[in-house]
């Protein structure tokens, strides 16, 4: 997840600094999403808008693993 959420910013042409200033977080968080921490739901959407790809594709891992839980928890026939 963080190696796109890398590569998103940079085909974006957004640096670290821009992306933190634009989204009012600090570059130590930013740095931190594209090492793997899971950003807020709100975060995400917003990350999604700036670098313009979709969330579900940005953040493919967590999605996945929220679709596994789903099937694990929902009532058997």
């Amino acid at each position: 997840m963080g190696a796109r959420l890398r590569a998103a910013r940079d085909v974006a042409g957004l640096g670290v600094r821009e992306v933190a200033c634009r989204l009012s977080a600090s570059t130590s968080t930013v740095n931190g999403w594209e090492n793997g921490a899971l950003p807020g739901e709100e975060l995400r959407t917003q990350i999604a808008d700036l670098y313009g790809r979709p969330e579900q594709l940005l953040f493919a891992e967590y999605y996945a693993r929220i679709e596994a839980a789903r099937a694990l928890l929902a009532p058997t026939a």
